[in-house]
């Protein structure tokens, strides 16, 4: 990684303190500024951890350990998404319009909860489905919210808190599900 900031420091003469140090300090901002965002990281940190943890508890149980390790892999996909604004910079780097993103999140989603569908109906899913109510109602929000709420402050609040209510809701559900597994 140090090797990787010092390439591209030097190929595009970008101060290396930018790759390193924390955003608010580089910008002198504001302590609380993406305190919610930054909240919804740690939940989605946590989560996938555990999954990717409790994965490796299951040796005997393939499928479920299998299911576990995914859900770790598509929650950190989803973490680096969120962390790193994926989604709404994919254009400026890779020309790809951010609604082709969330249609690839919506696929990648679709196949796994195809792939996964007899080990979720074994657990608490409907945890789960509030979680991807709650992480939907927050795309629908900023896809359509501009359109209809002329005061940012609101739009802000409605579509990042039903992403910090599915993001600890979809925490919920996986953590008490490696637990509840790991107890058994």
């Amino acid at each position: 990684v140090f090797l990787f900031i010092a390439v591209i420091s030097i190929h595009f003469d970008f101060p290396v303190g930018n790759f390193t140090r924390d955003p608010i300090a580089i910008l002198g901002g504001n302590p609380f500024i993406g305190v919610l965002s930054n909240i919804g990281i740690l939940f989605w940190s946590a989560t996938a951890a555990i999954c990717i943890f409790a994965s490796k508890s299951y040796p005997d149980k393939k499928e479920f350990s299998s299911f576990l390790f995914f859900s770790g892999l598509l929650t950190s996909l989803l973490l680096f998404d969120d962390l790193f604004q994926l989604h709404e910079k994919i254009d400026n780097y890779l020309y790809v319009h951010e609604y082709t993103a969330y249609v690839i999140y919506f696929l990648l989603v679709s196949i796994y909860l195809v792939k996964f569908t007899k080990t979720i109906l074994s657990t608490e899913y409907v945890v789960l489905f509030i979680a991807c109510c709650f992480l939907s109602l927050s795309v629908l929000a900023d896809m359509l919210l501009s359109y209809f709420v002329t005061q940012r402050d609101i739009k802000f609040l409605v579509e990042d808190g039903f992403k910090l209510f599915g993001i600890v809701t979809w925490s919920v559900y996986f953590i008490r599900t490696a637990f509840i597994h790991i107890q058994k």
